[in-house]
């Protein structure tokens, strides 16, 4: 992970206050992050930076040094911020964070909207589980993400999206023999917890063989006969569209996927109108999809 200016900012604080959590306190970041990204920062930079003891804080010679140039680090960052900023040629960045599965079913009118409705935009599409596109929101890494339903992060702000159900999927019909292994995305534990309370609730074993990194492979192992698994509508709407596979819809538990930015972008004029692209993708499928298959949630 490369340094950034934050990083260094946030060195520079734990350093004046002699402490972590004063510092997190003062920037408004939970202590744990804080506490993270220091570490990270050392294991970067390839040395110790504190000294810890329960009184706080003290810096190395080697944090010694680092603080004495952290300020005119941050100044050039900030310089060369300025001069894209001002560069006739500069574009601005719009970087969306969506599950894998919700990116087959949105990915291509979203792409179609940020190009036709926001001028001179470079867009960048994350495709990850929830927990890491929340953690890359927390980071400044991305500008909003659609997630799986999960707790509250401090800094962040949420609203209600869509929900949806999952299905469980497999090529053909099974037949006695079964044995094919249950392979589902490497997700967070969040959704293996959901995936197993799926699978019981459809009276099946909930154990899981196989973990993927991506449903795209997934689904061809699927598609070739030689694995089943569950997902949700979004991931499979195309193969339900055309009859092609055997669906068991899963009545309970559903999906719930949030909208999510950072608080101090609330006002920001491109998250908002990344915002309205989103809300208005989401309402186009679940007008074209069938009844009850994406349920829009109000803000």
């Amino acid at each position: 992970m490369g340094i950034d200016r934050n990083q260094l900012q946030y060195f520079i604080d734990v350093a004046a206050f002699r402490s972590i959590n004063k510092a997190s306190e003062h920037r408004n970041i939970a202590q744990p992050a804080l506490s993270r990204r220091m570490s990270q920062l050392e294991y970067d930079l390839g040395c110790e930076l504190f000294v810890r003891s329960s009184q706080g804080v003290d810096l190395t010679p080697a944090g010694k040094v680092l603080l004495m140039r952290a300020a005119a680090i941050i100044r050039q960052f900030d310089d060369l911020h300025d001069l894209t900023a001002q560069s006739d040629m500069a574009q601005r960045q719009l970087r969306i964070g969506m599950p894998p599965g919700v990116s087959l079913m949105l990915l291509d009118q979203v792409v179609r909207s940020v190009y036709r409705d926001i001028d001179e935009v470079i867009l960048t599409i994350e495709e990850e589980d929830s927990c890491r596109l929340l953690k890359q929101l927390s980071e400044g890494q991305l500008d909003i993400a659609v997630v799986s339903r999960r707790p509250r992060r401090e800094g962040l702000e949420a609203e209600p999206y869509f929900v949806e159900p999952l299905y469980f999927a497999t090529r053909e019909p099974e037949t006695e023999r079964g044995g094919l292994p249950f392979a589902v995305p490497d997700a967070d534990e969040a959704f293996f917890r959901i995936a197993e309370e799926a699978m019981t609730s459809l009276g099946r074993a909930p154990h899981i063989d196989m973990k993927l990194a991506s449903i795209a492979s997934i689904k061809r192992l699927v598609e070739k006969g030689q694995a089943r698994t569950l997902g949700p509508y979004s991931a499979f709407s195309g193969e339900l569209a055309a009859g092609s596979w055997t669906f068991e819809k899963v009545e309970n538990p559903l999906l719930y996927r949030d909208l999510v930015w950072r608080r101090q972008d609330a006002g920001s004029e491109l998250v908002s109108l990344a915002r309205g692209i989103l809300r208005s993708v989401i309402g186009r499928c679940a007008e074209e999809g069938p009844p009850g298959a994406v349920v829009v949630l109000s803000a």
